[in-house]
């Protein structure tokens, strides 16, 4: 028998001092300003490009249209946040997940938003009161091929309407799918994804605002 050799320490790469990250910080928002500001030019260098700004502009309208409208309805939900609130986290084992996922031809996002929607029914009804449809904000990875490991995580979100109100668990989940389905086929994570990056723009004053509109 051979001897195991012992494992390598592993030792993390040291902190960038601040100066460092304050320079690559600089450097990638002049690299997202001039890009900004070079869009304009790429787009009348590209005939391709110029014919596909109105459907850009399409888009990135009913992407705004589903964040802002309809505004979210008033609930036992929408309150300030106090040191009462505590996390509660409830396991469901895997193969449950993908058993409704593939009974129904829908992914498992769908089967544990249309889960919410059962619970939070639930909750409503139990405080007495009527359920309705509630919108949530549900993050989505936006990561392309031509994104590098070193570049980490890029996620946005899309908005959908949980169907909170609609007492029959299979119509909940089929509601969810279509919802989330039309998402991804107007690409509403990656609009929001890009308006994002334009905010990081602003100035400081306008980004506080704006992100007070947002939520």
């Amino acid at each position: 028998w051979e001897r195991a050799r012992p494992e390598p320490e592993w030792t993390p790469a040291p902190v960038p001092p601040a100066s460092e990250r304050l320079a690559r910080a600089v450097v990638e928002r002049a690299g997202d300003g001039a890009s900004l500001v070079l869009a304009p030019a790429r787009a009348i260098a590209s005939p391709r490009r110029l014919v596909a700004l109105p459907a850009h502009a399409t888009r990135g309208a009913r992407t705004l249209a589903q964040v802002a409208l309809p505004p979210a309805p008033g609930s036992p939900l929408n309150r300030p946040g106090s040191a009462h609130r505590h996390h509660v986290r409830v396991t469901r084992g895997v193969d449950e997940i993908r058993a409704v996922r593939r009974r129904f031809g829908v992914t498992p996002n769908d089967v544990l938003l249309a889960a919410c929607a059962g619970a939070l029914r639930r909750f409503t009804e139990l405080r007495g009161d009527a359920p309705q449809p509630l919108k949530t904000m549900v993050p989505a990875d936006v990561r392309t091929s031509s994104d590098t490991a070193a570049t980490g995580n890029r996620i946005s979100f899309v908005f959908v309407t949980l169907p909170c109100a609609e007492p029959d668990p299979v119509e909940r989940l089929k509601a969810v799918n279509r919802a989330t389905a039309q998402r991804r086929r107007d690409g509403a994570a990656e609009d929001l994804d890009a308006a994002f990056r334009v905010l990081a723009l602003t100035p400081g004053p306008l980004q506080h605002v704006l992100a007070h509109a947002f939520a």
